[in-house]
């Protein structure tokens, strides 16, 4: 196509950006559809222009992303490999990309730099591909290949950080239309990505598919209208919880509204209404629902939202642990008996907090008979925006990350390679020599992290290498003299060996505080693992076999996993330290309602 040309189209494409389109579309589902159609319409022309366009650009990027995935899937390419790419495999990327780089490439940096180059190339059809590596493992089945957590984050990260219209305009089509049980991973990937996308313009499509027949769609929309934090979602969520029977749509739907809930705060636009109906929404589904995962998300909702009419649901879980057919679960230390006690003992605990009373958690009659007596007049302890600054373990967090577990565990990589240079703000390579370590970084942002905790807290901190350390074998209360023997182990940590992350994560979620008067030994509520690699060494190095097994750990626990990534481009130092260990910690972070901090 002439320059000329060229230039005239993308001028047109500029024009019909999404970023022009009104903001904020208002009223009946009716006129939601209709505004559905009308941004479905914009896309497509914006998606003929800009494909007219970038027709000559790019024509070899679709045959080599159908070239790798069928490498893949035939298991002939292993992303876990840190080995460079023999030089008779290196032809399935383009020529053109290979003669751009100086040295040879292990699969999964050939993969970033194929996903990277079809992202600004903007194409759909590319965009078809990538979102196939995207649905990887959606349907729930078992992959007989390895590294599909690391291909499918590669693939998730390429679509959020494209913001081609093509693109855009393909997400959108693949989200909406209705489609056959065997294209509903797809759909998936495609509503995650536009809830990623940061394009407000789709929240009232959103909105379309919170009553979709599949709950996974279903918890998947509810999920991305929480990342777009449009506060106009909120009814529309709310209605849909109401009405919602599926443990996994109800988990997708309340972090929604925690989500949307904080964005109304920080726009000034907090409806009470709302928020009241959502605390009731909520407090419904928790005598719905059967999964204890599922359950202690919306008790943790109840306790950050408050509000009398929680009380009873909160005591109905006291009710359920006692029964004659449950009354000697966590005895056994079956997960789902042991799910059924933590359950008990976090409702027990947000009762307490919110109104005042001593009951013990065994005591589920006279909390109800308290409740009949004192319902007309009880006012619960509101728990505002300060208090959750105030009840935080400490003011700045760790890496930026706030932390609001009284029962905390820090895992600190102490591998060889985090003895390297630390990435500063705006580095594109591991630091200078002579810079602070990775390992210095890590020792203070925990030191940090702990040395303001409340005396009522508890913490503990485990260091992998090779193997696996504990400073303590249980968790501690962060008192002075527990504080200043801490700082001091910190201080000693030498980095040295490989990286055993599955060895320190899975120690961290089975640590628990130390016997007392209580029959009950309370488990940690939030964890901080922090690692510079991707694992090489231990029980478990694959990454889609960690988070599995992570999953299933977690399952009731519900403990919030919170990760930082603190590598970079790997220096020398890194020989233990292989590329992909990013996508890893995201994954983790994100099946487990923690944050993600790359440095």
């Amino acid at each position: 196509m002439h320059s000329a040309a060229r230039l005239t189209t993308r001028r047109v494409v500029a024009a019909l950006s999404l970023s022009r389109l009104p903001r904020r579309p208002r009223g009946s589902p009716a006129w939601r559809q209709l505004w559905g159609a009308l941004v479905a319409c914009l896309l497509a022309m914006v998606a003929l222009r800009a494909q007219s366009a970038d027709a000559e650009i790019g024509d070899d990027l679709a045959p080599a992303l159908d070239r790798w995935i069928r490498g893949y899937l035939a298991g002939r390419i292993d992303v876990t490999d840190p080995k460079p790419i023999k030089p008779d495999s290196t032809p399935r990327l383009p020529r053109r990309l290979l003669a751009s780089q100086a040295a040879r490439l292990n699969e999964l940096q050939a993969l970033e730099l194929l996903l990277r180059a079809s992202t600004e190339s903007g194409r759909r059809d590319v965009a078809e591909r990538i979102l196939q590596l995207a649905a990887l493992g959606l349907d729930g089945k078992d992959l007989k290949v390895s590294g599909v957590v690391i291909v499918r984050g590669a693939a998730e990260a390429a679509l959020d950080e494209c913001a081609a219209p093509a693109v855009h305009a393909y997400l959108f089509d693949t989200a909406a239309r209705p489609a056959a049980a065997s294209a509903a991973p797809l759909r998936l990937a495609a509503v995650r990505a536009l809830g990623a996308s940061a394009q407000s313009v789709f929240w009232p499509s959103l909105v379309g598919l919170l009553h979709e027949p599949d709950p996974r769609l279903r918890g998947a929309a509810a999920r991305a209208l929480g990342d777009l934090g449009r506060p106009q979602a909120l009814s529309a969520v709310i209605e849909a919880l109401r009405g919602e029977s599926d443990g996994a749509a109800v988990q997708g739907q309340v972090q929604a509204l925690t989500q949307l809930l904080d964005a109304a705060a920080q726009l000034r636009e907090t409806d009470p209404k709302s928020e009241l109906d959502a605390i009731r929404a909520t407090a419904t589904a928790l005598g719905k629902v059967r999964d204890w995962r599922v359950a202690t998300d919306l008790i943790r909702f109840l306790d950050r939202h408050r509000a009398v009419d929680a009380v009873p649901a909160l005591i109905g879980v006291l009710e359920a642990a006692t029964q004659p057919a449950v009354s000697q679960l966590g005895k056994t230390g079956k997960p789902e008996e042991r799910g059924t006690r933590f359950l008990q003992a976090e409702a027990h605990r947000v009762l307490r907090s919110m109104t005042g009373a001593v009951f013990g958690a065994d005591d589920a009659a006279r909390w109800r008979a308290f409740w009949e007596a004192e319902k007309d007049k009880l006012t619960v302890v509101a728990r505002s925006a300060n208090d959750l600054a105030k009840n935080a373990t400490v003011a700045g967090g760790f890496f930026g990350i706030p932390v609001l577990g009284r029962r905390v565990v820090f895992v600190l990589d102490r591998s060889g390679s985090m003895q390297a240079p630390a990435p500063r703000a705006g580095d594109t390579s591991a630091g200078d020599a002579g810079a602070r370590t990775r390992l210095d970084v890590a020792r203070e942002e925990c030191w940090n992290a702990i040395k303001d905790m409340a005396p009522d807290t508890y913490f503990n901190v485990i260091v992998f290498s090779s193997g696996v350390d504990t400073w303590k074998p249980d968790l501690v209360p962060a008192t002075p003299s527990n504080k200043g023997a801490l700082r001091n182990y910190l201080e000693r940590l030498k980095a040295d060996g490989s990286t055993n992350l599955w060895g320190g994560l899975s120690t961290g979620t089975k640590m628990r505080t130390a016997a007392s008067n209580s029959s009950y030994r309370e488990p940690v509520d939030e964890i901080f693992l922090l690692s510079d690699g991707y694992p090489s060494s231990g029980e478990i190095t694959d990454a889609y076999q960690i988070v599995a097994r992570v999953d299933d750990q977690n399952r009731h626990a519900g403990i919030r996993i919170n990760t930082v990534f603190i590598g970079s481009e790997p220096s020398p130092l890194d020989q233990f330290a292989q590329p992909g260990g990013g996508a890893l910690m995201r994954e983790l972070a994100e099946r487990n309602k923690g944050t993600f901090v790359e440095r």
